[in-house]
Protein backbone atom coordinates (compact mmCIF):
# COMPACT_ATOMS: atom_id res chain seq x y z
CA UNK A 1 0.00 0.00 0.00
CA UNK A 2 1.34 3.42 -1.00
CA UNK A 3 1.03 5.32 2.28
CA UNK A 4 2.09 8.63 0.70
CA UNK A 5 -1.46 9.01 -0.65
CA UNK A 6 -3.26 8.30 2.62
CA UNK A 7 -5.25 11.12 4.20
CA UNK A 8 -3.16 12.97 6.83
CA UNK A 9 -5.51 12.14 9.72
CA UNK A 10 -5.55 8.48 8.71
CA UNK A 11 -1.75 8.48 8.48
CA UNK A 12 -1.55 9.82 12.03
CA UNK A 13 -3.88 7.04 13.19
CA UNK A 14 -1.91 4.32 11.40
CA UNK A 15 1.39 5.64 12.73
CA UNK A 16 0.04 5.83 16.29
CA UNK A 17 -1.21 2.26 16.09
CA UNK A 18 2.11 1.09 14.69
CA UNK A 19 3.96 2.70 17.59
CA UNK A 20 1.62 1.05 20.10
CA UNK A 21 2.21 -2.39 18.57
CA UNK A 22 5.97 -2.15 18.03
CA UNK A 23 6.96 0.24 20.83
CA UNK A 24 4.28 0.00 23.54
CA UNK A 25 6.17 2.27 25.95
CA UNK A 26 5.96 5.18 23.51
CA UNK A 27 2.52 4.10 22.30
CA UNK A 28 0.94 4.25 25.76
CA UNK A 29 2.40 7.71 26.38
CA UNK A 30 1.30 8.90 22.94
CA UNK A 31 -2.26 7.77 23.66
CA UNK A 32 -2.41 10.32 26.48
CA UNK A 33 -1.84 13.23 24.09
CA UNK A 34 -4.57 14.68 21.90
CA UNK A 35 -3.81 15.16 18.21
CA UNK A 36 -5.10 18.12 16.22
CA UNK A 37 -4.41 19.45 12.70
CA UNK A 38 -3.06 22.99 12.46
CA UNK A 39 -2.00 24.48 9.13
CA UNK A 40 -0.51 27.52 10.89
CA UNK A 41 2.56 25.56 12.01
CA UNK A 42 5.26 24.20 9.67
CA UNK A 43 5.47 20.59 10.87
CA UNK A 44 4.53 19.26 14.36
CA UNK A 45 4.32 20.93 17.76
CA UNK A 46 3.35 19.98 21.32
CA UNK A 47 2.74 21.84 24.57
CA UNK A 48 2.51 18.72 26.72
CA UNK A 49 -1.24 18.28 26.22
CA UNK A 50 -1.80 18.32 22.46
CA UNK A 51 0.30 17.25 19.48
CA UNK A 52 -0.54 19.56 16.59
CA UNK A 53 0.41 18.70 13.02
CA UNK A 54 0.24 20.40 9.66
CA UNK A 55 -1.78 18.08 7.34
CA UNK A 56 0.10 19.35 4.28
CA UNK A 57 3.40 18.37 5.90
CA UNK A 58 2.02 14.97 7.01
CA UNK A 59 1.06 14.33 3.37
CA UNK A 60 4.78 14.37 2.50
CA UNK A 61 5.75 11.78 5.13
CA UNK A 62 6.23 8.06 5.00
CA UNK A 63 4.76 6.03 7.85
CA UNK A 64 8.23 5.41 9.44
CA UNK A 65 8.94 9.16 9.36
CA UNK A 66 5.55 9.98 10.86
CA UNK A 67 6.10 7.38 13.59
CA UNK A 68 9.46 8.92 14.44
CA UNK A 69 8.01 12.42 14.77
CA UNK A 70 5.08 11.29 16.92
CA UNK A 71 7.47 9.41 19.21
CA UNK A 72 9.79 12.43 19.18
CA UNK A 73 7.05 14.79 20.37
CA UNK A 74 5.87 12.25 22.94
CA UNK A 75 9.32 11.78 24.47
CA UNK A 76 9.78 15.55 24.81
CA UNK A 77 6.68 15.53 26.99
CA UNK A 78 7.66 12.42 28.98
CA UNK A 79 11.01 14.04 29.73
CA UNK A 80 9.15 17.25 30.68
CA UNK A 81 11.25 19.35 28.33
CA UNK A 82 8.24 21.66 27.92
CA UNK A 83 8.32 22.38 31.68
CA UNK A 84 12.07 22.79 32.24
CA UNK A 85 13.20 25.65 29.99
CA UNK A 86 13.07 28.38 32.65
CA UNK A 87 15.27 31.33 31.68
CA UNK A 88 16.99 29.54 28.80
CA UNK A 89 16.91 30.64 25.15
CA UNK A 90 13.97 28.85 23.52
CA UNK A 91 15.74 27.95 20.27
CA UNK A 92 18.85 26.57 21.97
CA UNK A 93 16.73 24.70 24.54
CA UNK A 94 14.77 23.07 21.71
CA UNK A 95 17.86 21.91 19.89
CA UNK A 96 19.45 20.60 23.10
CA UNK A 97 16.32 18.63 23.93
CA UNK A 98 16.17 17.33 20.35
CA UNK A 99 19.63 15.79 20.74
CA UNK A 100 18.47 13.92 23.86
CA UNK A 101 15.24 12.66 22.31
CA UNK A 102 16.65 11.68 18.93
CA UNK A 103 19.53 9.71 20.44
CA UNK A 104 17.04 7.71 22.54
CA UNK A 105 14.72 7.07 19.58
CA UNK A 106 17.60 6.01 17.34
CA UNK A 107 18.74 3.54 19.98
CA UNK A 108 15.15 2.28 20.36
CA UNK A 109 14.94 1.35 16.67
CA UNK A 110 13.00 4.25 15.17
CA UNK A 111 14.03 5.46 11.71
CA UNK A 112 15.39 8.97 12.12
CA UNK A 113 15.10 11.45 9.22
CA UNK A 114 18.29 12.81 7.71
CA UNK A 115 18.00 16.18 9.44
CA UNK A 116 17.53 14.77 12.95
CA UNK A 117 20.15 16.31 15.27
CA UNK A 118 21.72 13.68 17.50
CA UNK A 119 25.42 14.13 18.01
CA UNK A 120 26.96 11.02 19.53
CA UNK A 121 29.11 13.04 21.92
CA UNK A 122 25.90 14.04 23.73
CA UNK A 123 24.92 10.46 24.64
CA UNK A 124 24.06 10.25 28.33
CA UNK A 125 23.89 14.02 28.81
CA UNK A 126 20.83 15.92 29.99
CA UNK A 127 19.17 18.67 27.97
CA UNK A 128 20.54 21.18 30.50
CA UNK A 129 24.12 20.00 29.96
CA UNK A 130 23.77 20.03 26.17
CA UNK A 131 22.13 23.45 26.26
CA UNK A 132 25.10 24.89 28.11
CA UNK A 133 27.51 23.50 25.50
CA UNK A 134 25.68 24.66 22.38
CA UNK A 135 24.63 28.01 23.87
CA UNK A 136 28.21 28.72 24.93
CA UNK A 137 29.44 27.71 21.46
CA UNK A 138 27.07 30.15 19.83
CA UNK A 139 28.09 32.97 22.19
CA UNK A 140 31.78 32.25 21.66
CA UNK A 141 31.37 32.04 17.89
CA UNK A 142 32.66 28.46 17.81
CA UNK A 143 29.38 27.14 16.36
CA UNK A 144 27.59 28.46 13.29
CA UNK A 145 24.41 29.11 15.27
CA UNK A 146 22.37 27.49 12.48
CA UNK A 147 20.47 24.87 14.45
CA UNK A 148 18.34 23.85 11.50
CA UNK A 149 21.17 22.58 9.30
CA UNK A 150 20.49 19.32 7.54
CA UNK A 151 22.53 16.21 8.04
CA UNK A 152 22.75 13.18 10.33
CA UNK A 153 24.35 13.13 13.74
CA UNK A 154 27.69 11.81 12.52
CA UNK A 155 28.15 14.77 10.16
CA UNK A 156 27.27 17.52 12.59
CA UNK A 157 29.07 19.55 15.17
CA UNK A 158 27.55 19.44 18.66
CA UNK A 159 25.46 22.59 18.20
CA UNK A 160 23.49 21.02 15.37
CA UNK A 161 25.19 22.56 12.34
CA UNK A 162 27.20 20.58 9.84
CA UNK A 163 30.95 20.45 10.14
CA UNK A 164 31.05 21.37 6.43
CA UNK A 165 28.22 22.27 4.05
CA UNK A 166 27.35 19.70 1.37
CA UNK A 167 28.94 20.22 -2.03
CA UNK A 168 27.06 22.87 -3.95
CA UNK A 169 24.81 23.73 -1.01
CA UNK A 170 25.38 27.13 0.55
CA UNK A 171 22.26 26.90 2.75
CA UNK A 172 21.12 30.14 1.06
CA UNK A 173 22.97 32.11 3.74
CA UNK A 174 24.27 34.70 1.29
CA UNK A 175 20.76 35.37 0.07
CA UNK A 176 19.51 35.73 3.63
CA UNK A 177 16.95 32.95 3.28
CA UNK A 178 15.90 31.00 6.35
CA UNK A 179 16.68 27.27 6.29
CA UNK A 180 13.67 24.96 6.25
CA UNK A 181 12.27 23.83 9.63
CA UNK A 182 13.49 20.51 10.98
CA UNK A 183 11.17 17.66 10.05
CA UNK A 184 11.24 16.30 13.62
CA UNK A 185 8.78 18.84 15.01
CA UNK A 186 8.90 21.34 17.83
CA UNK A 187 7.68 21.89 21.38
CA UNK A 188 6.63 24.95 23.33
CA UNK A 189 6.50 25.82 27.02
CA UNK A 190 3.76 23.98 28.88
CA UNK A 191 0.39 25.35 29.89
CA UNK A 192 1.21 25.63 33.62
CA UNK A 193 0.37 29.11 34.95
CA UNK A 194 2.49 28.86 38.09
CA UNK A 195 5.04 26.69 39.89
CA UNK A 196 2.37 24.56 41.60
CA UNK A 197 0.75 23.65 38.28
CA UNK A 198 4.14 22.94 36.74
CA UNK A 199 5.04 20.58 39.58
CA UNK A 200 1.67 18.82 39.27
CA UNK A 201 2.08 18.31 35.52
CA UNK A 202 5.57 16.93 36.04
CA UNK A 203 4.29 14.52 38.70
CA UNK A 204 1.43 13.41 36.42
CA UNK A 205 3.85 12.55 33.63
CA UNK A 206 6.06 10.59 35.99
CA UNK A 207 3.05 8.44 36.88
CA UNK A 208 2.18 7.96 33.18
CA UNK A 209 5.79 7.05 32.43
CA UNK A 210 5.87 4.44 35.19
CA UNK A 211 2.59 2.93 33.96
CA UNK A 212 3.76 2.85 30.33
CA UNK A 213 7.04 1.19 31.35
CA UNK A 214 5.19 -1.47 33.33
CA UNK A 215 2.87 -2.22 30.41
CA UNK A 216 5.79 -2.54 27.98
CA UNK A 217 7.76 -4.67 30.44
CA UNK A 218 4.83 -7.08 30.81
CA UNK A 219 4.95 -7.60 27.02
CA UNK A 220 8.71 -8.07 27.04
CA UNK A 221 9.13 -4.92 24.95
CA UNK A 222 11.07 -2.61 27.27
CA UNK A 223 14.74 -2.84 26.21
CA UNK A 224 17.54 -2.13 28.63
CA UNK A 225 18.22 1.34 27.22
CA UNK A 226 14.63 2.36 27.92
CA UNK A 227 14.80 0.89 31.41
CA UNK A 228 17.69 3.25 32.14
CA UNK A 229 15.72 6.14 30.62
CA UNK A 230 12.69 5.39 32.76
CA UNK A 231 14.87 5.21 35.87
CA UNK A 232 16.35 8.61 35.02
CA UNK A 233 12.84 10.07 34.71
CA UNK A 234 11.45 8.54 37.89
CA UNK A 235 14.63 8.90 39.96
CA UNK A 236 16.61 11.76 38.44
CA UNK A 237 20.07 12.51 39.74
CA UNK A 238 20.60 15.99 41.08
CA UNK A 239 21.91 18.29 38.35
CA UNK A 240 24.13 20.66 40.26
CA UNK A 241 24.62 23.02 37.32
CA UNK A 242 20.88 23.42 36.86
CA UNK A 243 20.44 23.86 40.63
CA UNK A 244 23.09 26.58 40.67
CA UNK A 245 21.48 28.44 37.77
CA UNK A 246 18.02 28.09 39.29
CA UNK A 247 19.33 29.55 42.56
CA UNK A 248 20.75 32.59 40.78
CA UNK A 249 17.64 33.00 38.63
CA UNK A 250 15.38 32.84 41.69
CA UNK A 251 17.36 35.67 43.28
CA UNK A 252 16.75 37.83 40.20
CA UNK A 253 13.00 37.27 39.92
CA UNK A 254 10.50 40.04 40.49
CA UNK A 255 9.20 40.04 44.04
CA UNK A 256 8.90 41.99 47.25
CA UNK A 257 11.28 42.47 50.10
CA UNK A 258 11.32 44.09 53.54
CA UNK A 259 14.97 45.03 53.03
CA UNK A 260 14.31 47.87 52.46
CA UNK A 261 10.58 48.33 53.19
CA UNK A 262 8.37 50.56 51.04
CA UNK A 263 9.68 54.01 51.97
CA UNK A 264 6.68 55.95 50.64
CA UNK A 265 4.18 54.00 52.74
CA UNK A 266 6.46 53.80 55.75
CA UNK A 267 6.43 57.61 55.90
CA UNK A 268 2.72 57.47 56.75
CA UNK A 269 3.07 54.67 59.29
CA UNK A 270 2.37 51.64 57.06
CA UNK A 271 5.09 48.96 57.04
CA UNK A 272 4.86 47.04 53.73
CA UNK A 273 7.52 45.48 51.48
CA UNK A 274 9.00 47.25 48.49
CA UNK A 275 9.25 45.91 44.94
CA UNK A 276 12.48 44.08 44.19
CA UNK A 277 14.01 44.65 40.75
CA UNK A 278 14.22 41.71 38.35
CA UNK A 279 17.76 42.55 37.30
CA UNK A 280 20.56 40.76 39.10
CA UNK A 281 23.02 43.20 40.63
CA UNK A 282 26.10 42.20 42.62
CA UNK A 283 26.84 38.59 43.47
CA UNK A 284 29.90 37.30 45.30
CA UNK A 285 31.46 33.98 44.34
CA UNK A 286 33.78 32.49 46.92
CA UNK A 287 36.17 29.98 45.40
CA UNK A 288 37.79 27.53 47.81
CA UNK A 289 41.28 27.14 46.36
CA UNK A 290 42.54 24.75 49.03
CA UNK A 291 44.32 21.56 47.96
CA UNK A 292 41.24 19.37 48.52
CA UNK A 293 39.36 20.98 45.61
CA UNK A 294 40.54 19.53 42.31
CA UNK A 295 41.60 21.52 39.28
CA UNK A 296 38.80 19.94 37.24
CA UNK A 297 36.21 21.10 39.78
CA UNK A 298 37.62 24.62 39.76
CA UNK A 299 37.49 24.63 35.97
CA UNK A 300 33.85 23.52 36.06
CA UNK A 301 32.99 26.31 38.44
CA UNK A 302 34.79 28.84 36.28
CA UNK A 303 32.47 27.78 33.47
CA UNK A 304 29.48 28.44 35.69
CA UNK A 305 30.74 31.95 36.49
CA UNK A 306 30.86 32.60 32.77
CA UNK A 307 27.36 31.15 32.33
CA UNK A 308 25.88 33.31 35.10
CA UNK A 309 27.28 36.51 33.62
CA UNK A 310 26.20 35.45 30.13
CA UNK A 311 22.60 34.84 31.18
CA UNK A 312 22.43 37.91 33.47
CA UNK A 313 24.12 40.72 31.50
CA UNK A 314 23.38 43.32 34.19
CA UNK A 315 25.11 41.34 36.94
CA UNK A 316 28.48 42.08 38.49
CA UNK A 317 30.37 39.11 39.95
CA UNK A 318 32.94 39.68 42.67
CA UNK A 319 35.09 36.54 42.67
CA UNK A 320 37.06 35.92 45.86
CA UNK A 321 39.65 33.15 45.88
CA UNK A 322 40.37 31.89 49.36
CA UNK A 323 42.16 28.98 50.98
CA UNK A 324 43.42 29.72 54.50
CA UNK A 325 43.59 33.41 53.62
CA UNK A 326 41.93 35.65 51.08
CA UNK A 327 44.04 35.27 47.94
CA UNK A 328 42.40 37.60 45.43
CA UNK A 329 39.34 39.77 44.79
CA UNK A 330 38.35 40.36 41.16
CA UNK A 331 35.25 41.96 39.69
CA UNK A 332 33.79 40.75 36.42
CA UNK A 333 30.92 41.86 34.22
CA UNK A 334 29.35 40.56 31.04
CA UNK A 335 31.78 42.44 28.79
CA UNK A 336 34.70 40.61 30.45
CA UNK A 337 33.61 37.23 29.08
CA UNK A 338 35.11 34.74 28.81
CA UNK A 339 36.68 34.78 32.26
CA UNK A 340 39.97 32.94 32.72
CA UNK A 341 40.75 32.53 36.40
CA UNK A 342 44.34 32.09 37.59
CA UNK A 343 44.00 29.88 40.66
CA UNK A 344 45.85 31.04 43.76
CA UNK A 345 46.31 29.31 47.11
CA UNK A 346 46.13 25.50 47.42
CA UNK A 347 46.62 25.25 51.21
CA UNK A 348 44.04 24.65 53.98
CA UNK A 349 40.43 25.90 54.13
CA UNK A 350 38.86 28.82 55.98
CA UNK A 351 35.59 30.57 55.15
CA UNK A 352 35.79 33.61 57.41
CA UNK A 353 38.03 35.77 55.15
CA UNK A 354 35.42 35.90 52.37
CA UNK A 355 32.64 37.00 54.73
CA UNK A 356 34.97 39.51 56.37
CA UNK A 357 35.85 40.98 52.97
CA UNK A 358 32.17 41.33 52.03
CA UNK A 359 31.58 43.20 55.29
CA UNK A 360 34.63 45.38 54.70
CA UNK A 361 33.42 46.34 51.23
CA UNK A 362 30.21 47.56 52.85
CA UNK A 363 27.85 46.53 50.03
CA UNK A 364 25.25 43.84 50.67
CA UNK A 365 25.40 41.37 47.74
CA UNK A 366 22.33 39.83 46.17
CA UNK A 367 23.82 36.44 47.08
CA UNK A 368 27.04 34.56 47.82
CA UNK A 369 27.91 31.33 46.05
CA UNK A 370 30.75 29.39 47.67
CA UNK A 371 32.51 26.48 45.94
CA UNK A 372 34.08 24.37 48.66
CA UNK A 373 34.55 20.97 50.30
CA UNK A 374 32.80 22.24 53.48
CA UNK A 375 35.93 21.33 55.46
CA UNK A 376 36.15 24.34 57.78
CA UNK A 377 34.40 26.16 60.62
CA UNK A 378 31.31 28.09 59.54
CA UNK A 379 30.95 31.80 60.36
CA UNK A 380 27.79 33.47 61.65
CA UNK A 381 25.03 33.47 59.00
CA UNK A 382 24.82 36.80 57.13
CA UNK A 383 21.65 38.65 56.09
CA UNK A 384 22.01 37.71 52.38
CA UNK A 385 21.35 34.37 50.61
CA UNK A 386 24.25 31.88 50.57
CA UNK A 387 24.61 28.81 48.38
CA UNK A 388 27.30 26.28 49.31
CA UNK A 389 28.40 24.27 46.24
CA UNK A 390 30.15 21.29 47.80
CA UNK A 391 32.48 18.82 46.11
CA UNK A 392 31.75 16.22 48.80
CA UNK A 393 28.63 14.87 50.47
CA UNK A 394 27.53 16.88 53.43
CA UNK A 395 25.32 19.80 54.31
CA UNK A 396 26.18 23.25 55.59
CA UNK A 397 24.54 24.17 58.93
CA UNK A 398 22.81 27.14 57.28
CA UNK A 399 22.18 28.46 53.78
CA UNK A 400 21.45 26.20 50.80
CA UNK A 401 23.73 23.31 49.83
CA UNK A 402 24.15 21.55 46.49
CA UNK A 403 26.55 18.70 45.73
CA UNK A 404 28.82 18.90 42.70
CA UNK A 405 28.65 15.42 41.20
Amino acid sequence: MNTMHINADRKIQLSSTGILLDHPFFGDLLAGLRKHPNRNIPTFRTDGEVIEYNPDFVDTLSIPHAKFILAHETLHVALTHHLRRGYRDAEDWNIAADHVVNLVLDDAGFHAPDDAVMHKSFSGKSAEEIYHIIHQEKQDGDGDGNHNSKGGGQGQNPSGGQSQPPDGDDQSDEQGNEPPPLSTGDFTDGTAKNEAERAQQEADWKVKTAQAAQAARSQGKLPGSLTELVDSILKPKANWKAQLRDFVSAISQDGYTMNPPNRRLRAIGINLPSKRSQSLGNIVIGVDTSASVSSDELEQFQGEINCILEEHPSAKATVMQCDWDLQSVDEYENHDLPIKMEVKGRRGTQFEPVFDEIERLGERPDCLIYLTDLGAEFPTPPDYPVLWASVYEGKAPWGDTIHII
